[in-house]
């Protein structure tokens, strides 16, 4: 069993059938609602995305939704009954989008990494009918070539990519 795709204008959703079934929505109404919320939410952290895409020149978002688990020392994520390591999705999708978003429980704490795409991940538990926008699970961010960025920095790393990408276009205009 693979994942399923859908997309819905700027947004690939990847998903299991299973985890769909349990919020009983349309693939195409869980993507809008989850994406109001975290907009709503999560204001700040996609401004500082948004930035960092523009930046790099990426586009579109990919979202997976699916069962997670730690297995050894691994964050997985389920279709069916078989496991799929959730940095190799990363590593797969790394560049082809702007934005990566991790729609997995993961309660192993494990840290993930890319070299082109930002992604946004929960550090613990996660369920898409509890999901992270509504801060009941903590959303972690990764932007490649800054790390990790914690809430009380986000401004402060909206201005640093700010200056960076003014620097960019003007090297563009020479």
């Amino acid at each position: 069993m693979a994942l399923k795709k859908h997309t819905l204008d700027e947004i690939d959703l990847f998903y299991s059938d299973d985890i769909l079934h349990e919020v009983s929505k349309s693939p195409g109404m869980f993507v809008e609602d989850f994406m109001s919320d975290l907009h709503e939410y999560n204001g700040k952290e996609l401004e500082l995305i948004g930035l960092y895409s523009k930046k790099q020149g990426l586009k579109r978002t990919a979202m997976i939704v699916a069962h997670g688990d730690s297995i050894g020392e691994e964050w997985r994520f389920f279709c069916g009954n078989k496991s799929f390591s959730t940095q190799e999705w990363i590593n797969q999708n790394d560049g082809r989008y702007a934005l990566l978003i991790l729609g997995c429980c993961n309660p192993g704490h494990h840290e993930i990494e890319s070299k082109k795409s930002a992604v946004l991940a929960p550090n613990e538990v996660y369920s898409p009918i509890k999901h992270y926008c509504l801060n009941e699970v903590q959303i972690e961010v990764y932007i490649p070539g800054i790390g990790y960025v914690d809430s009380y920095t986000v401004d402060y790393e909206i201005k640093r990519v700010q200056r960076a990408l003014k620097r960019k276009i003007r090297q563009q205009q020479k």
